[in-house]
C-alpha cells in the first residue's frame, strides 16, 4: 500500500492504471478527465487542496471492488449517463466530496447488484434536470451528515431489495423543486 502524489505531468486514468490494489493517490487541485472510465481495484482518490478543488470530470464505473473518494468535485463527462456507477458488489465511500450543478438527464449516481455506496458529509447540489440523484437496485446506502440542496427530480430512488440507512447529526434535503425519497 503506498501513496501516490500525483504530478501534473501524468494523467489520473494513466495513475489509477498503474496503482496496485490499496494505494492512495493524492491530487492536488485541478480538472482531471476520466472519460468512461472502470476502476477495477481497491484504491483511494483524496484531493490534497483545501483551499482550490479538486475535479474530476467523466463518468466513472466502479466494477466489483473497493473505492473511496475524498474532498473531490465530480462533473459529468457525459450528461447522458451516470457520473458514478457501481456494480457488482462494489463498495465505494464519498467523503467531503461535492456534486453540484449536475446537469444529467440520468442518474448521478447508480448502485446496483449487490454492492454499496457510504456518503459521509458530502453536497449534492444544483442537480438540473428531473432525474434521480441515487438509483439503487438490490443493494445499500448509508448517508451521514450530507447535504441535498436544489435538486429537481427524486433524491433517493430504490427497488428491488435494497437498504437505506440515514445517520449523523443531519441529513438535510432542502429544495426549492421537486423533493422525495421513493423506496
Amino acid at each position: 500500500m503506498s501513496i501516490i502524489k500525483f504530478s501534473n505531468n501524468s494523467s489520473l486514468s494513466t495513475a489509477i492504471e498503474k496503482a496496485a490494489s490499496g494505494d492512495t493517490i493524492q491530487l492536488p487541485s485541478g480538472n482531471y478527465v476520466l472519460n468512461e472510465f472502470v476502476i477495477d481495484k481497491a484504491i483511494s482518490i483524496e484531493g490534497i487542496s483545501k483551499d482550490n478543488p479538486v475535479i474530476i470530470e467523466g463518468n466513472i464505473l466502479v466494477d466489483s471492488t473497493k473505492c473511496s473518494f475524498l474532498n473531490i468535485n465530480f462533473k459529468p463527462k457525459d450528461t447522458k449517463k451516470e457520473v458514478l456507477r457501481i456494480d457488482n458488489e462494489g463498495i465505494v465511500t464519498l467523503e467531503k466530496c461535492i456534486f453540484d450543478c449536475i446537469p444529467t438527464s440520468q442518474n448521478s449516481i447508480s448502485v446496483t447488484n449487490k454492492s454499496c455506496l457510504k456518503i459521509s458529509n458530502t453536497r449534492f447540489e444544483k442537480i438540473e434536470k428531473s432525474s434521480i440523484v441515487i438509483y439503487i437496485i438490490d443493494s445499500i446506502i448509508n448517508i451521514i451528515d450530507s447535504l441535498f440542496l436544489n435538486i429537481n427530480g427524486t433524491v433517493v430512488n430504490a427497488s428491488g431489495k435494497s437498504s437505506i440507512e440515514i445517520n449523523g447529526k443531519f441529513v438535510n434535503i432542502v429544495n426549492r423543486y421537486n423533493q422525495s425519497i421513493e423506496i
